[in-house]
Parts: structure tokens; sequence; C-alpha cells
């Protein structure tokens, strides 16, 4: 598809596919951010922590001297 303006001259078997693996695409992101979000929910009930790494200022303003 590369360098192609437009879908005009491209067969409709092709387009057909492109559909479908744009769809498997969308399915196989919203698995995995369901996935992310059960983790999270998990750890949180577990409590833990965010994987986040702490932020400079985490102990307030007088942090660093």
């Amino acid at each position: 598809m590369a360098g192609l303006s437009n879908l005009q001259n491209v067969p409709l078997n092709d387009i057909i596919e492109m559909g479908r693996l744009a769809e498997q695409n969308i399915q196989d992101i919203m698995a995995r951010m369901e996935e992310l979000e059960k983790n999270q929910d998990t750890t949180l009930q577990m409590g833990g922590t965010s994987s986040s790494p702490p932020r400079d200022d985490a102990a307030g303003p007088n942090f660093r001297n």
C-alpha cells in the first residue's frame, strides 16, 4: 500500500483483506487493554503500587537541600 494515494485501482479482495486485518488489530488491542486493566485492578487489590518510577518531588519540596 505504500505510495498509493487512493484505493481506486486496488482489487476488492485486497481491500477486504485489509479490512479483516484492521479488525483483527482492533480486537487484539482491545484484548490487551482488558488484560492490562485486569492486571492493574489485581495489583491494586493486593496492595501493590504502580510500576511508575518515583517522582523527584515525591518527598516534598525539602527533599533535596
